[in-house]
C-alpha cells in the first residue's frame, strides 16, 4: 500500500492523522501528516513529521518538516524546516511560502528565506523573497537579495504585453504593445 492509499482517521478534537512507514535501506522511515481544524480563530493547519528508526546523525523523532496554515478562506501559508545534522536539535524555518487569493485575477505568492543554517557562503540573505502576483491586468515579479537589498522588479501588461523591468542599479528596460524598446523608460 502506498502513502496516497493511506485513510486518515479521526481521533477527536477536529483531528485527523495519516501515517505511512518504508522501508529504505536499513532505515524505516515514518511520515505522519496531521489536519487540525480550530475554530476560534478558524483555520485549518497541515503538519508534517518525520521519524527514522534507527536515527541517522540524531534525525529524527518527530522532526516538523513543514506546516500549512489556512487561515481564512482566501490565504494562509508554508512554512518547510531544516534540519540540521550538525547541530542537535537545532531545526529552523528555512523558507515560508505565503498566499492571498481573492479571485483568479488578483492573487500573491511570496516565498521567504529564513534560515540561518545554510552556510553563509550560500546563503542568499535570510529575509530575500520571490513575490509573483497577479492584480488585475498586472503580472508582476518581485525578487530581493537582503544580503544586497537589490530588488528587482519586473511589470507585464497580460492584455496589451506592455512591461517593464527595473534593476538594482537603476538600470530600466520598458517594452510597449509590440513588445518594442522604448526610450526613455519612465
Amino acid at each position: 500500500m502506498s502513502a496516497i492509499d493511506q485513510t486518515p482517521t479521526y481521533q477527536g478534537d477536529l483531528t485527523w492523522p495519516w501515517e505511512y512507514s518504508e522501508v529504505v535501506g536499513a532505515q524505516t522511515w515514518t511520515a505522519k501528516l496531521t489536519a487540525s481544524v480550530s475554530v476560534e480563530p478558524a483555520e485549518v493547519t497541515w503538519s508534517m513529521e518525520l521519524t527514522s528508526d534507527p536515527e541517522v546523525l540524531g534525525c529524527c523523532t518527530d522532526f516538523e518538516w513543514f506546516r500549512g496554515v489556512r487561515s481564512t478562506v482566501t490565504s494562509g501559508y508554508w512554512q518547510f524546516f531544516r534540519y540540521a545534522p550538525l547541530r542537535p536539535g537545532k531545526t529552523a524555518e528555512a523558507v515560508r511560502v505565503d498566499w492571498t487569493v481573492t479571485t483568479a485575477a488578483d492573487l500573491a505568492l511570496t516565498f521567504t528565506h529564513n534560515s540561518d543554517l545554510v552556510p553563509s557562503s550560500l546563503r542568499w540573505g535570510e529575509g530575500s523573497f520571490l513575490q509573483y502576483g497577479i492584480g488585475g491586468e498586472t503580472l508582476s515579479l518581485t525578487s530581493k537579495n537582503s544580503a544586497r537589498n537589490n530588488p528587482v522588479v519586473i511589470t507585464l501588461n497580460k492584455t496589451n504585453n506592455e512591461s517593464r523591468i527595473v534593476c538594482p542599479d537603476t538600470t530600466k528596460g520598458c517594452w510597449d504593445t509590440n513588445l518594442a524598446d522604448v526610450t526613455p523608460c519612465s
